[in-house]
């Protein structure tokens, strides 16, 4: 028969960055306490993790993941955080270290990019490629590609050529989940059917070419535009 699919588990995992001498390599403090956790994701089957990435006992220890030099964990690193990325390795370059713990792999979530501030460097692009870029914009997705696709060329003068299919499979976009568009996350609906047809919501971030999301209010919206209260702009099943 058919192999049975293991379920994903996914955890929270707080972390508290220590102050340190090196500008290369921070050190973070594991945070246990569920009270870390804001009471507004206790609707996500997403527990806080208990037990740092890596750990045997975390994992199915009896299951083949014990003989791979990684686990099956992934660590998602937001961009402001980059250098922390390795802090929770194990201290030695052992598959398996004193404590029981193995190599995680590793994610980079990309928001804005600019919280980065250039600590992931353009040598690190081509070095890490055991690392998975996530996005959620064409504005990161183009970034990241083109960092990765310089970083395979080998820079000025390198021999090395860019695989577009290589680099592509290093990056991942993600779709943003609206929870009052969902009947599960909505308690005060009973049907689908009769939910409010909500607008289609256009995100975009002020700081970044607001000249050119104004002349597309102006296109969607002409000249009879009015902000919400909340700083929105709405009408005709569009919401900016």
């Amino acid at each position: 028969g058919d192999a049975k699919k293991k379920a994903v588990k996914a955890y929270m995992l707080y972390l508290r960055e220590r102050p340190t001498s090196s500008s290369e390599q921070g050190e973070v403090e594991h945070i246990q306490s569920s009270r870390a956790r804001s009471s507004k994701y206790d609707r996500y089957d997403a527990p806080v993790a208990e037990i740092l990435p890596g750990v045997m006992e975390f994992s199915d220890s009896s299951s083949d993941e014990s003989k791979h030099e990684y686990s099956s964990e992934l660590v998602i690193w937001p961009e402001c955080w980059t250098h922390l990325i390795d802090s929770l390795q194990p201290s030695h370059d052992d598959t398996i270290d004193s404590d029981g713990r193995k190599k995680y792999q590793i994610a980079i979530w990309w928001l804005s990019v600019n919280n980065n501030k250039g600590r992931f460097l353009p040598n690190q692009f081509a070095i890490r490629r055991d690392i998975l870029h996530l996005v959620q914009s064409a504005y990161a997705r183009e970034y990241v590609s083109s960092k990765l696709s310089r970083g395979s060329n080998g820079g000025k003068g390198g021999q090395k050529k860019s695989s577009g299919d290589d680099d592509e499979r290093n990056v991942l976009t993600l779709t943003e989940f609206i929870p009052y568009a969902s009947p599960t996350f909505s308690p005060k609906t009973t049907s689908v059917t009769q939910q409010k047809e909500r607008d289609l919501d256009v995100v975009y971030n002020p700081a970044k070419g607001m000249h050119y999301t104004d002349e597309i209010i102006r296109r969607a919206y002409g000249k009879k535009a009015k902000a919400n209260a909340d700083g929105s702009v709405s009408g005709g099943g569009i919401r900016f």
